[in-house]
């Protein structure tokens, strides 16, 4: 029983992840990912000589991260599409997949990370730790406002 109860937490932990991923159509996740590099850009104030080397590091990066949410989003949907009928094993099996990524993808962030202190400046760097926490902050927000605007709801 504690066991089934561990399962559920890793699941509830990781479905408001798998959600967002579905709030934002696909055909807006690259013009959302161009919108990001181009803020980035501006707030790091990155130099012409660490332009190349940070934009390779950080396309790769995404692109991992693409890759692992993809592949988390096939998990998800193969557990909504067999909850009630998937065996304790199966589950079991599921949960250590979904745990397997998720550690996939914070080590490659953490990868990221180390390799971009290396390339930047201690304020350049101070400012990408707290970018992307703001980025998606003001993303959500303007959704938000747009979406009271569509249904004439306008709070502030």
């Amino acid at each position: 029983m504690r066991h089934l109860w561990t399962l559920l937490f890793v699941f509830l932990l990781a479905f408001p992840a798998a959600a967002q991923e579905e709030m934002v159509p696909a055909e807006y996740r690259g013009k959302i990912r161009e919108l990001r590099i181009w803020k980035l850009t501006d707030r790091l104030n990155i130099t012409d000589e660490q332009s190349g080397p940070f934009f390779s590091m950080l396309n790769k990066h995404l692109d991992e991260m693409d890759k692992l949410r993809e592949e988390r989003k096939q998990l998800f949907q193969t557990l909504k599409k067999r909850e009630k009928e998937m065996s304790a094993s199966e589950l079991t099996t599921l949960s250590s997949q979904l745990i397997a990524l998720e550690q996939q993808m914070l080590d490659s962030r953490a990868t990221y990370l180390k390799s971009a202190q290396k390339l930047l400046t201690p304020s350049q760097y101070a400012a990408l730790l707290v970018f992307d926490s703001e980025f998606y902050h003001e993303f959500v927000r303007k959704m938000e406002r747009g979406k009271n605007k569509r249904s004439g709801t306008d709070a502030k």
